[in-house]
């Protein structure tokens, strides 16, 4: 029985031989792309691990509306599991290239956090000097292009949102810390111990780095009260110098409008005395006249 239905599956294949060769290689194919499509994923998120490691990836950017000092990034560098915080300038410009208005990102360099990767050039070496994005095709007037470069956290074409322009980010351009006459950082770069040692899309990365999370934004409240009051009390503080101001300049008007009025007075008293002077004089002539 075994041997008749070999016979016959054997005869069927040679009697319809391309009917089976094409359903043999869709079936390969199939398996093939399906196979290929499960270890994508995760050759794609292993490759993406190892370049954020590479690039020192921070776990967390914390910003602020007010600014963050150096007094928030001591804070966050007691928070347990913290193991480096690194502070970081922005700043969002509107660059005019012809007929084509872009919102551009101006982002400070740093060494240990966030590591730029160079496509072409070099690292800007003056502070008037800048890195591109590998997105950027513009002409610029006020810095030296010296190189074009990615950031770790701007994997995808499109960029960050923006408060400026057309609300959307349409590249960053890298430059030295010293470009920025700020005297406050704009957010920080928070690396977290023990998290690039973890797979990024793993749980175990998860495990590592949700309670830093979580620390961070029970300190947030703290640490956003503490700025609104130095910002309002250095506020209150040149308000109070402009009102000195303002009552010093009305004294001085004051006094000035006083010498003014005691100079009219001794004028008045003056040109009495002068009539008085040229009536004697007058009666003195008149007298020596008679006589």
């Amino acid at each position: 029985m075994k041997s008749a239905l070999k016979k016959d599956f054997f005869r069927e294949i040679r009697r319809n031989s391309g009917r089976f060769i094409s359903i043999f290689f869709i079936v390969l194919l199939g398996a093939a792309f399906y196979a290929g499509i499960r270890s994508a994923n995760y050759d794609m998120k292993y490759s993406a691990d190892r370049y954020y490691d590479d690039a020192a990836l921070m776990n967390f950017r914390v910003a602020g509306t007010l600014g963050l000092t150096d007094d928030d990034l001591e804070d966050m560098r007691q928070v347990k599991g913290v193991e480096r915080v690194t502070g970081g300038y922005t700043q969002e410009v509107l660059c005019d290239s012809g007929d084509v208005e872009s919102v551009l990102k101006m982002i400070a360099l740093t060494d240990e956090v966030n590591r730029v990767t160079l496509e072409e050039g070099r690292l800007p070496e003056a502070a008037d000097e800048c890195v591109v994005d590998v997105l950027a095709s513009l002409n610029y007037d006020t810095y030296t292009i010296v190189g074009k470069g990615t950031l770790p956290y701007y994997m995808e074409l499109t960029r960050d949102s923006s408060s400026i322009g057309d609300g959307t980010m349409d590249a960053f351009v890298l430059v030295e810390p010293e470009a920025f006459a700020l005297d406050v950082y704009t957010e920080a770069y928070v690396q977290v111990d023990g998290a690039a040692a973890a797979f990024s899309y793993s749980d175990e990365y998860d495990d590592v780095t949700e309670p830093v999370k979580q620390q961070l934004e029970d300190i947030a409240d703290e640490a956003c009260q503490r700025r609104y009051d130095q910002v309002r009390s250095e506020a209150e503080a040149e308000l109070e110098d402009a009102r000195k101001q303002v009552e010093d300049g009305e004294t001085e008007l004051s006094d000035a409008k006083q010498e003014i009025d005691d100079g009219w007075t001794e004028l008045s008293d003056a040109e009495d005395l002068l009539n008085e002077k040229e009536q004697e004089l007058e009666d003195g002539s008149r007298e020596l006249a008679d006589g």
